[in-house]
């Protein structure tokens, strides 16, 4: 193998390589650079007699990056099937029995040697070179056979893992490779050649970017590494090593086709070390402090197959507070759940998974949010795991099919999804979903029947609008009402020609009103009911009339009805007969049909604090 000091130049057939690879012109002179790089970054190369070597690529992100030259720092690695350099020394050394952890400190002393994990013992197979990278955090992502990608992650001293299996991008059967080359960032590779660039940021676990075809002609490649910073360093089955680097913000290829050594198919491992380039824009969005409220509404979930009816409220400052109903003997069992984030606060999203077991997302006061699913048979709650979030609302869900949807907006009011696969409860990262411009209030989500979700988010000038989810993009969008304050809720007739809307106004009441949906649906004037302090709640009575339901000024409930169904002419507050207290928003549960005993009416439930300041949810029927 030869350095860039003696390599033998082919300047056509890395020309057509070039073209090959379909590679965009030079980035503007006016557009700023982002990228900041060590001197020079290590490539770890284990050779055919297990000697691992480091090889200084100068200027890593420079068209004249060059090597320097190498060391041996290391006999007997030939034990190892995959080698990664991983971030600041560290490095992932993977076997059939697992994987072992060695670190190199700057002054090229071993000061943690073979530290072992019972985990990626496939990954050493050689089937599965370039199915697993490291990122510039340390984080390994692996792209499984299927296509799907995976992330495992360390603690900060790398003493143990603090997540397996975490799902980052669902399975596509044409990747066939996948290297990481930033924080974050991923390229992977398809059978066709074609490249695709993904932004993954792992703190919000979002998706910030999906960049479709960045490039073409990758199936060239026998092997890629990244040593970070969108700089990518290619082999071809000659041993020819080449080196390129992509530009986010001009969405170029600023160094292409760029040649820096050859004789590189003669060792068995070459990995990068993941972190000697950085970009020096941060895509970490800052904690928000939620708009929530110690009296908004509990979470509430049910399915038609079920006899239950969950609810769910933080407990502040120690956990959860989780209630299930029996529709049918009207009994209802709670418990105090512990929960390993503290300061939970906002209304929990709940769905069920296919097997009928609870799962619960919620987010904390610094708005990371933590899902949990419930343990097998067992009224209580697995481990939670971080879903990252940094939103500005609680969530929201509806399901589609074999998958839920939650839905929150962020600080700067754009609206984020995250998918949920009900087989499993596996949380994927939060994903755009194509709406900005809104206010910092909770979604609502509704399952229309017909394979799409509707929405009604409140935008910044303060309508209500109304749009149609299909489990990819928001079409459809109609204006229900205008000046909306708080927390709206809609009630849609069955058929969705047309709509109950309420909500509170500026000076503290509360608006009802029926709204078209359809040209076949029906309006009728806004009725203005007196002041009151929660925001509304709707629901229908057995009769099929709608009713609303509000926190009043002396946390009582109160209650206006209908005369008949469609009738419109919402009643003066009445108090219903829920016990007035320091209570929470009532949450009224409407789709639940499990049997006839409780067909004919509506669940009312919402959370109060008992004599030893934990959380109690209170339940109550509407006939």
């Amino acid at each position: 193998m030869t350095t860039t000091s003696r390599l033998r130049r082919v300047a056509v057939a890395v020309a057509a390589l070039v073209a090959a690879l379909g590679t965009s012109p030079a980035a503007p002179a006016s557009a700023a650079d982002t990228v900041t790089c060590a001197a020079s970054a290590p490539v770890l190369a284990v050779d055919g007699a297990g000697a691992l070597w480091s090889y200084a690529l100068g200027s890593p992100a420079s068209p004249g990056a060059a090597f320097t030259g190498r060391i041996r720092i290391g006999t007997g690695w030939n034990v190892y099937g995959t080698v990664l350099a991983a971030d600041a020394g560290w490095v992932y050394a993977l076997s059939g029995s697992g994987m072992y952890l060695y670190h190199r400190t700057s002054a090229g002393v071993w000061d943690v040697q073979r530290r072992h994990f019972g985990y990626l013992a496939d990954w050493a197979q050689a089937s599965r070179a370039g199915r697993i990278t490291v990122d510039q955090r340390g984080t390994i992502f692996v792209l499984t056979d299927a296509g799907a990608v995976e992330a495992y992650r360390f603690d900060s001293a790398h003493e143990g893992l603090v997540r397996v299996h975490d799902l980052v991008l669902e399975a596509e059967s044409t990747r066939n490779l996948v290297v990481a080359a930033g924080d974050g960032v991923l390229y992977l590779r398809r059978s066709n050649g074609e490249l695709d660039r993904v932004r993954y940021e792992a703190t919000s676990d979002r998706i910030l970017s999906v960049s479709r075809r960045v490039g073409s002609g990758w199936g060239a490649f026998s092997r890629i590494t990244s040593p970070g910073g969108d700089v990518l360093l290619a082999t071809r089955p000659d041993g020819r090593m080449i080196h390129y680097r992509y530009r986010e913000d001009t969405r170029t290829w600023v160094v292409s086709g760029h040649q820096v050594g050859t004789g590189w198919h003669t060792l068995r491992q070459v990995s990068a070390g993941s972190s000697s380039c950085r970009l020096t824009t941060s895509f970490v969005p800052s904690p928000v402090t939620p708009m929530a409220w110690r009296t908004d509404r509990p979470g509430v979930v049910t399915v038609r197959t079920s006899r239950d009816i969950d609810a769910v409220t933080p407990d502040p400052g120690t956990g959860l507070t989780w209630a299930r109903f029996d529709a049918v003997s009207g009994g209802m069992q709670q418990a105090h759940l512990l929960f390993e984030a503290s300061n939970l606060v906002g209304t929990p999203s709940l769905t069920r998974l296919q097997d009928d077991r609870l799962s619960v997302l919620t987010t904390t006061s610094s708005s990371t949010m933590y899902g949990a699913l419930q343990r097998p048979g067992v009224f209580g709650l697995a481990p939670a795991t971080d879903e990252g979030g940094r939103m500005a609302t609680s969530p929201t869900s509806a399901v589609l099919g074999k998958n839920a949807f939650h839905f929150a907006v962020d600080p700067e009011g754009r609206l984020w999804v995250k998918k949920q696969l009900l087989t499993s409860g596996e949380f994927l990262p939060w994903r755009p979903a194509g709406l900005s411009g809104l206010r910092p209030v909770s979604v609502s989500a509704w399952e229309r029947g017909d394979g799409t979700v509707r929405l009604a988010v409140v935008a910044s000038d303060g309508r209500l609008r109304l749009g149609t989810y299909d489990g990819t993009s928001i079409t459809g969008l109609t204006t229900l009402a205008t000046g909306v304050e708080g927390r709206p809720d809609v009630l849609p007739y069955p058929g969705w020609d047309s709509a109950v809307v309420a909500h509170r106004v500026a000076d503290g009441r509360v608006r009802v009103g029926m709204v078209a949906l359809t040209a076949n649906g029906r309006s009728a004037p806004w009725v203005t009911l007196g002041p009151i302090s929660g925001d509304p709640s709707l629901g229908f009575a057995g009769n099929g009339s709608s009713f609303v339901q509000v926190r009043g000024q002396s946390d009582d409930v109160l209650v206006s009805s209908e005369s008949g169904p469609r009738a419109a002419d919402w009643e003066t507050w009445r108090t219903s007969t829920l016990t007035p207290g320091e209570v929470s928003d009532p949450e009224v549960v409407t789709d639940f049909t499990y049997s006839s005993q409780v067909s004919d009416g509506t669940l009312t439930v919402r959370a109060g604090y008992t004599q030893n300041g934990h959380h109690q949810i209170e339940a109550a029927w509407r006939r």
